[in-house]
Order: C-alpha cells, then sequence, then structure tokens
C-alpha cells in the first residue's frame, strides 16, 4: 500500500490505476489537475490515458440497468492508430467482476466496440494486475481465447523504495516498440492522490476525496459560497456521473456538517469558517477507510440525526406561537 499524505491510504486498485496515470499522462500530483511532467509512454511512445470520450458516452452503455463495471480507461495513440482498453485488477473475484465476462464484453459486444473503439485502429486488451493475480488472469486469459489481442502487465512495489516496477508478463502488443520497452519494464513512482478516473471508485472514498477537494477549493478561494456544478465541472480527471456527484456532495455535508450547508434547493454550497479543520480531517480520514456497507450505515444515522434534530426544532417553534396566541 501507498500512504497519502493526507494519510489516507490508497487500495491495490487505486493504485493500479495511479501507475498507469503516471505512465500515460500529464497529470500532476494537484486534485483534478492535468499540469505536470509528462509519463513515460506519453513522452517516448505518444501513449495517452483518455477519459473524454469515456465520460461522454458513459451513461449509454454502463447505465444503472447494466451489470458491467466499465474499463479503467483506454490508452491511445492516433499516430499508430491504436487503442488499448485497460483493466486493472487487484484480485480475481469471479463473484463480483468476472473477468471471462468482461473480456468478453471489451472483445465481442457490438456496442461496446461502435462506442469505444474505432473500427479503423487497432485495438488490444491491457490487464494490469498486482502479482498476486498475475498467475489465475493469465490462466483465464489462455482459457478464454479472446480474438482480441490481449496483454497482461504485473505491478510489484520494489523492496527499499517507494517505487513499482511493471513489466509485460503475458501476450505481445501489437506496437513492437510498446512491447519491446514493457517486456524490459519501468520502474515508477505512482502519484499518492485518488484521481477520479475509475467511475466504480468506491463510495467512502469518493466522499473523502470529495470533501478534500472541497476543503481545497474553499482555502483556495476563500469564497462563503460554491455553486455545486461549478465545482463539479472543475474536476477535470473525473468520469463520475454527475448524478453520482451531485448525491454524494449531499451524503458529504450530512456526514461532515462542519464543513458547511446546502442551500434549500441543494445547488449551493455555504462553507463555514473552518474553526473545525481538524476536526473534518479527522472525519475524512475515517470516512476514506470505511467499508461500503460501513458507510451506508453512518449515513442512514446520520440522516436519522439531523431529521430528528428538524423536527425537535419545529416542535420548539410550535410551541412558542402557543403562548404568544392565548396573550
Amino acid at each position: 500500500m501507498v500512504k497519502q499524505s493526507s494519510e489516507c491510504l490508497l487500495d491495490s486498485h487505486d493504485l493500479l490505476v495511479n501507475v498507469i496515470i503516471k505512465m500515460t499522462s500529464a497529470m500532476g500530483e494537484g486534485a483534478g489537475s492535468l499540469m505536470g511532467v509528462n509519463g513515460v509512454l506519453k513522452r517516448d511512445l505518444d501513449y495517452v490515458l483518455t477519459l473524454d470520450k469515456f465520460r461522454d458516452e458513459y451513461e449509454t452503455i454502463f447505465g444503472p440497468h447494466s451489470h458491467f463495471h466499465p474499463p479503467d480507461g483506454f490508452l491511445t495513440n492516433p499516430e499508430k492508430s491504436t487503442t488499448i482498453t485497460v483493466e486493472c485488477k487487484s484480485g480475481i473475484d469471479e463473484d463480483e467482476t468476472n473477468l471471462k465476462e468482461q473480456l468478453f464484453f471489451y472483445s465481442s459486444n457490438p456496442r461496446f466496440k461502435e462506442i469505444f473503439l474505432d473500427p479503423y485502429e487497432k485495438t488490444e486488451i491491457l490487464i494490469v494486475c498486482t502479482e498476486d493475480c498475475l498467475t489465475d488472469a493469465c490462466a483465464i486469459i489462455e482459457d478464454y481465447g479472446t480474438t482480441t489481442n490481449c496483454v497482461v502487465w504485473a505491478v510489484k512495489k520494489k523492496s527499499q523504495s517507494d517505487e513499482f516496477s511493471v513489466q509485460k508478463r503475458f501476450g505481445k502488443h501489437i506496437d513492437a516498440d510498446l512491447n519491446k520497452m514493457m517486456g524490459e519494464g519501468k520502474d515508477v513512482l505512482p502519484p499518492s492522490n485518488v484521481f477520479l478516473v475509475s467511475p466504480h471508485i468506491s463510495p467512502p472514498r469518493l466522499a473523502a476525496e470529495i470533501i478534500k477537494r472541497l476543503l481545497s477549493s474553499f482555502v483556495g478561494s476563500l469564497e462563503p459560497e460554491l455553486k455545486i456544478k461549478q465545482f463539479i465541472e472543475k474536476q477535470t480527471d473525473s468520469v463520475i456521473s454527475y448524478k453520482r456527484m451531485r448525491d454524494t456532495i449531499r451524503y458529504v455535508f450530512t456526514l461532515v456538517p462542519e464543513l458547511g450547508e446546502l442551500n434549500e434547493d441543494k445547488t449551493i454550497i455555504n462553507f463555514k469558517n473552518l474553526r473545525n479543520f481538524e476536526k473534518i480531517q479527522r472525519k475524512r480520514r475515517r470516512i476514506c477507510n470505511l467499508s461500503k456497507y460501513e458507510f451506508e450505515q453512518e449515513l442512514r444515522n446520520a440522516s436519522q440525526k439531523k431529521r430528528r434534530k428538524r423536527k425537535l426544532k419545529e416542535a420548539d417553534k410550535a410551541q412558542t406561537k402557543i403562548p404568544m396566541f392565548l396573550n
């Protein structure tokens, strides 16, 4: 695991995603930032992590009625007319995420291919996995026998270092230059931020990251108000749906009222003066490490508490009106 400066641990999937970000994009350490030093694959071979099409078309094919998770992104190389569908695997759990079904979906589903893959481009599937699940991932690929070219990279932490080694361990890339580079392997120091390039980031981790970014927005501007729409649009690394981002912001202000409150129609954030900054940070770190079930339970408890307070407040107002009427 990698520890963030904010004391919120990246999980294994976050780590794999961040390895790809580091190697293929110009993203820096700042939340939502697209500034920074180009990754080795971008700099040397012109492979980039693309988000725009993913963000625009997400609901079309991965809507609420689909049981498929989307891939973790696409690497594209316009000069070589190549698109690589990227799937990060920190574990092989056939009950939750069936790699065999995903491989079939990415290689054979006509709607997926129509929306995300250019018919004139060379395409392949890249599985980026931890060393622990390398054998299982390769076995599934061999058994499935997809007609789309499939390659596996393994990510392993280097001893006595914060760096990770990344090396091609299965298959052969269509691009000979990429195949040679990754066959030899690269050492990477991934970013420590949680980027929002994975649409299936867990609810507590998304909430914790939004708290962090809200704090950054408030401290950076010192304005007491912020439009939710404006805040969401500024998250240039995000492929999370607008509705999910908006709903999570509502959850954040239910769980962390010290941060501020939303206006009546839930479109504007009214920040507090942040005298409780340390308390907010403690809550954020705690939320970050909750399970999905624990997060939902805390949200229910906080919502019930909020409703009880509102009812008591309304009852107090009613009580004060009675004596005034009798007078």
